[in-house]
């Protein structure tokens, strides 16, 4: 009787070619950090869009007194002012408004004393419209100073970014996130 064998023979030079190939391809990582770029700012986009997820604070100003009913986008130069960068090894997003890490974090903000031009009419009083640098008032009216004093109030967080407070992605946007890293790691096992 004889035994029979399978006999394998591994061609180590195209295995080991196929290692480095995806070796070379996944120590640049800039491409999966351009598509995990890519995936926060549509999940930024969601998240206006939404107006939060979970949803954000209601507003103290009604909003049909804003532009559209939408928070945080009376003029959208918060949701233009959100920019992404990638690096070799980091994807980054942010944004460069001033008041942007209000809105993502909440806050007290605290408001000085200040004095301002008003518009006053027997014991009513209005503040000036601004027209061409100018300070406008009616016939009738007299033009005084108002003191109003100092104040602070509480900012609710309103996250726009998919990140949480102690540094982790929202739940919606981890999904999107890890779908860019594996699409990254087909096309560079190709």
């Amino acid at each position: 009787m004889t035994d029979s064998f399978a006999k394998i023979t591994i061609n180590d030079r195209q295995v080991a070619a196929g290692l480095k190939a995806l070796e070379l391809r996944l120590s640049d990582l800039t491409p999966a950090m351009r598509a995990i770029a890519g995936a926060l700012a549509r999940e930024t986009e969601r998240n206006f869009s939404l107006q939060g997820r979970p949803k954000w604070a209601a507003l103290r100003n009604p909003p049909e007194r804003r532009q559209g009913g939408m928070i945080l986008q009376d003029t959208g130069r918060l949701a233009a002012s959100v920019t992404t960068r990638v690096e070799p090894r980091r994807a980054i997003i942010g944004s460069n408004a001033v008041y942007a890490a209000i809105h993502q974090f909440g806050g007290t903000i605290r408001q000085p004393a200040r004095q301002q031009f008003a518009r006053f009419k027997g014991n009513r009083f209005a503040k000036l419209g601004r027209k061409d640098g100018k300070i406008g008032a009616r016939r009738g009216t007299r033009i005084g100073v108002l003191n109003i004093g100092e104040r602070a109030f509480e900012m609710p967080a309103r996250p726009f970014l998919p990140v949480e407070p102690d540094g982790t992605l929202q739940p919606a946007a981890r999904g999107s996130v890890l779908d860019a890293v594996l699409r990254h790691m087909r096309t560079a096992a190709r």
